[in-house]
Order: C-alpha cells, then structure tokens, then sequence
C-alpha cells in the first residue's frame, strides 16, 4: 500500500492509505510514520491527521483576517475623508451663497463657520474654506489675510508658477495652548492663516500647520515647495519615521501629501532670519495669544 505525506499535531508525517488516498486502518486507527522509507510505525487516530499544516492553515486565517480588518479600516477612512470632503463643499457653496446675498463682502472673515474669503477672485489655486472639523474641536480661525506685511514685502518672488508656503507652530508649555501660522504665496499673491487649536502639543501644532496649509491650495496639480523649521514633521511625513504619537494625523496628512502632482517639503533653520519662516512664527504665536 502506498504512503502519503500528511500532518500529525504539526509534524510531517507519512501516512498508509489505499489506492483511493484513503487511510488504512488497524483497529480504528492509521499506521503513520516519520520519515519515508523506513523508520518506526506507530499508529495514530485518524482525526489527528490532516492533509494540510494546521500552523500553515491557522497563519493563513490570521492573515486572512488582518487584510479583511485592513479593508475595513481603509473604508472607514474613506468615509471619513468623503464626509469633509461633502463638509468643504457644503461650506464653500454657504459662503458663495452669503457673498452673493451681500451678507459678506470680500475682506471680511467668518470665525464662527471655520472659513474667510481670499479676498480676490482670480486666484483659483488657493481654497480659504477650512471647515473647523479639519483643525479640532477647539479651532477658530483668527486671521486669514491677503496682503502681506512690511515684514514679507521685501522678500523675493517665487519662482513662476510655484506656491511657496512657510509654516510653523507655537505652543505655551508642551502639552499646552497650542497654535499655528501659515503663509501662502506665488509670484502675483500672498495669503497668511492662523489659528488657535486649543491644547496640546508643539508637535501637533507644527504637523497641523502642515496639513492645513495644504488644504488650502485647491489645484494641487501645481508644484508646491513647503518650508517648516520641524524637524519632527518632516521626518514623520516624508522619511518614513516610526512615530508613536499623533498617529491620526500624520495619516491624514500623508494621504493628502499623496493628492499633490509635485509637492516637497524642505527644512529651513528656525529663527535665522528668513522673513516668511519669521511670519510663520508670529502668525503661530499671536494665534497662542489670542486663543488663551
């Protein structure tokens, strides 16, 4: 009678089997043994032997599982993601419908609905609309600006066609009352945001000026070049840095890096004189001042 190769309690074994491939059995149970050709035969229950490995069987359930919990975390953050993405639109459509109506005009802002008009309506590639559910809880806009300050108006021009966006964060103790500032250019304009985001750290305000800085170019088919003083954030967003904290929202982050066609970020020296990191900064912490 042949032997065929099958598995007992994990082990590879030989199995007696007749020319069906069923088992041979001697008194209820099959004659095994371990190697092929020769070696002891002992004999085994027959619901102990199986044709597969079950630690093969049990890794491949277990790997089953993970892609199907993977799947779900992927549409969960997809509905997420399609759910801002109806709250943006929906504030956008709100705000055109009050410009309209006359119950704004094109310099003000509007605090309570976490949005403000760019102040000009030919620059198609910077959206204004940042809905608070994109910054936290917490968040108020407190400024959005179109025209830059002394402190900008001597700095040099982008190169044609590029946005340029500086950002940094501010925190009072970390953990603490935390803020952001951003500024936005190209060769023809200037846009600034800030805002405070409440508490915490100096870590999530930097990665939040990040993200909403990049919400707030609409045509992300431009190239964008973005300066930021951490160190933190552009290691977990571009180098593949393990990180342990503020996992959500590097994510959220990350995936909105991957909509841009041409985007870097680049780490500029904190502080060494460069007139739209230093706005950046004032921005931030006038933003910590305001929100306290």
């Amino acid at each position: 009678m042949p032997w065929e190769q099958r598995y007992f309690k994990g082990d590879e074994i030989w199995a007696e089997v007749d020319e069906d491939g069923e088992f041979i059995l001697e008194d209820g149970r099959v004659p095994m043994k371990y190697e092929r050709s020769g070696g002891n035969i002992y004999h085994a229950n027959p619901a102990n032997i199986s044709r597969e490995d079950e630690a093969a069987q049990e890794a491949w359930r277990r790997r089953l599982n993970e892609r199907e919990d993977e799947l779900d975390r992927r549409e969960r953050e997809l509905d997420t993601r399609e759910k801002k993405l109806d709250d943006r639109e929906d504030a956008l459509a709100d705000w055109e419908s009050r410009l309209k109506s006359g119950a704004l005009d094109e310099s003000s802002s509007d605090a309570d609905e976490g949005s403000a008009p760019a102040g000009s309506g030919d620059d198609t590639w910077f959206d204004t609309i940042v809905p608070n559910d994109d910054i936290g809880p917490d968040a108020s806009v407190i400024s959005v600006s179109d025209e830059p300050p002394a402190s900008v108006s001597d700095a040099s021009s982008p190169v044609g066609g590029i946005v340029e966006i500086h950002t940094d964060g501010a925190c009072s103790g970390n953990p603490g009352p935390c803020g952001f500032g951003v500024t936005v250019r190209t060769d023809g304009d200037y846009h600034e945001i800030s805002a405070f985001i409440g508490q915490g750290t100096n870590n999530i305000a930097e990665l939040m000026a990040i993200k909403i800085a990049l919400l707030s170019v609409e045509d992300r088919a431009q190239p964008v070049r973005l300066y930021s003083d951490s160190r933190y954030s552009i290691g977990v967003l571009t180098k593949g840095w393990n990180a342990k904290a503020n996992r959500e929202l590097i994510l959220e982050t990350r995936d909105l890096i991957d909509e841009f066609e041409d985007l870097e970020l680049r780490k500029v020296e904190g502080h060494s004189g460069d007139p739209l990191n230093e706005r950046a900064d004032d921005l931030a912490r006038d933003a910590v001042k305001a929100g306290k």
